[in-house]
């Protein structure tokens, strides 16, 4: 048992415990929101350094990839009429290779394509081609390899090309190809070449190739589904950048 005098000096201990605390607890706080303390956005204190922020030296979390369909070598909707050089002489034979992007719609015919150019610009007979430059002309490349028709292509008569150019009164004629697959499907979200022919240039000038899309209500440009319905590209301008339309012949 704690004598009287020991009580005393106990209780005096825990009162001085205890006001030490006190003071203690008060000159933290006091610290804390103090100018320039931790409460206020001061500097970190060691302990604040070493602990680090939250989520300090975690991983930061990847953006989601952005997910896009592969970019295609043409502009979707859209045709080109490729000269396979940009200048000639007088008497030279130019391949022209006629190509789509992805169409918009489903594609099985080629109904009509109807090429423009200066008068001076005429077929070489028995130089069409379906598909890809070479080959034989009935092959199934370029943009046709995929659908590769049972039965091949029912392809005008040559006769029918060969001195088929059609003036359209302001310097320019046009030559209209088309391209039936037989025993083939529609085709979704393919793109390359449709065809292939050469000109031949009986005298000098600049000579642009293009398209006519119709004469009236007569459509010269566009494509079927198995329906067949019909439809116009969206862009047969011939102008794009990279891509050559004209040939210079000396």
């Amino acid at each position: 048992m704690y004598g009287k005098c020991d009580a005393k000096w106990l209780a005096i201990y825990l009162l001085a415990v205890l006001v030490a605390l006190s003071g203690c607890r008060s000159k933290i706080s006091d610290m804390l929101a103090a100018p320039g303390g931790a409460l206020q956005g001061g500097p970190q204190s060691e302990f604040e350094a070493d602990m680090g922020t939250p989520g300090e030296g975690l991983s930061p979390a990847l953006p989601e990839p952005e997910v896009e369909p592969p970019a295609g070598q043409y502009a979707s909707d859209t045709l080109f009429a490729i000269p396979q050089q940009t200048t000639a002489a007088v008497g030279d034979q130019v391949t022209v290779l006629v190509v789509t992007g992805i169409p918009a719609h489903p594609f099985q015919y080629m109904s009509c394509c109807s090429v423009t150019v200066e008068t001076g610009a005429t077929y070489v007979a028995n130089s069409f081609n379906v598909g890809e430059i070479g080959g034989v002309t009935g092959d199934a490349d370029g943009f046709w390899a995929e659908m590769n028709p049972s039965d091949g292509f029912l392809l005008p008569p040559d006769n029918f090309l060969f001195g088929q150019e059609t003036a359209l009164g302001d310097g320019r004629h046009r030559l209209s190809f088309n391209v039936t697959p037989i025993g083939g499907s529609e085709l979704l979200a393919t793109e390359g070449a449709l065809c292939n022919f050469q000109l031949e240039f009986s005298e000098p000038g600049v000579y642009t190739l293009g398209f006519l899309d119709a004469t009236g209500v007569v459509k010269r440009t566009y494509y079927s589904d198995s329906a067949p319905e019909e439809y116009f590209w969206g862009d047969i301008s011939n102008n794009h950048e990279g891509f050559a339309k004209s040939i210079t012949v000396n």
